[in-house]
């Protein structure tokens, strides 16, 4: 029998620990998913309309590629803050989820005595 992509063993009882643990991974796995889904589309817009910006300020005022370029440069600087921005989140998140869990098990060892 497959439970979640592993066989279990022959004889042995899926406990509901195990069963928790799998839904753990599969949301961590989703979470990471859709961070990293919503950061490719955050960057995309960052760094393409500003090139595409300069790129049409340069046609328009008939100049070689320095609105251009100082349109990646700000593509680039977003792309950091970006980058930083959701960095700082996931780390906020692990760190409530940690909490949660830690005060979890206070209460399951406080309730075993």
């Amino acid at each position: 029998m497959k439970r979640f992509g592993r066989k279990a063993a022959a004889g042995a009882k899926t406990t509901t620990e195990d069963v928790a643990k799998q839904y753990l991974i599969a949301d961590a796995r989703n979470q990471f998913i859709a961070i990293t889904i919503n950061m490719g589309w955050r960057l995309a817009i960052a760094f393409v309309v500003p090139i595409i910006i300069g790129v049409k300020l340069d046609e328009h005022f008939k100049t070689s590629p320095a609105y251009t370029l100082s349109a990646f440069m700000l593509g680039v600087f977003a792309s950091v803050v970006i980058i930083k921005d959701t960095i700082k989140e996931v780390n906020e998140e692990q760190a409530a989820e940690e909490a949660i869990e830690n005060k979890g098990k206070k209460k399951s060892k406080e309730a075993k005595k």
